[in-house]
């Protein structure tokens, strides 16, 4: 897909529209579901459970912040991962006014 016009969009649409990539990923969601089952999880034991190498990984959670699905509290030799539940809250309530009819993003 190529480059949008964000003064096209407003912040809502762009906003959505980032967070629907994010979890769009099969990765991300692997990151996604043990997010929602562990209070936080230490990026480096990522690798193993992803089966993708660290930087690959990094690549990943990266996008993930960029889209505020997780925030990381930066420690010396890693850094633990938490689910922002305020941005999914945000995208489910979208979805569901979506299903309703009632979703107007501008």
């Amino acid at each position: 897909m190529g480059l949008i016009k964000p003064n096209n969009y407003s912040k809502n649409e762009l906003k959505f529209d980032a967070v629907s990539k994010a979890v769009s990923h099969p990765a991300h969601s692997r990151i996604i579901d043990l997010l929602v089952d562990y209070t936080f999880v230490r990026n480096i034991d990522l690798s193993g459970y992803l089966n993708l190498s660290h930087s690959m990984v990094t690549k990943h959670l990266d996008y993930l912040k960029r889209a505020g699905v997780i925030y990381c509290e930066y420690q010396i030799h890693y850094d633990i991962l938490r689910l922002n539940q305020e941005t999914l809250d945000y995208y489910f309530s979208e979805v569901e006014k979506w299903k309703e009819g009632k979703r107007r993003l501008k």
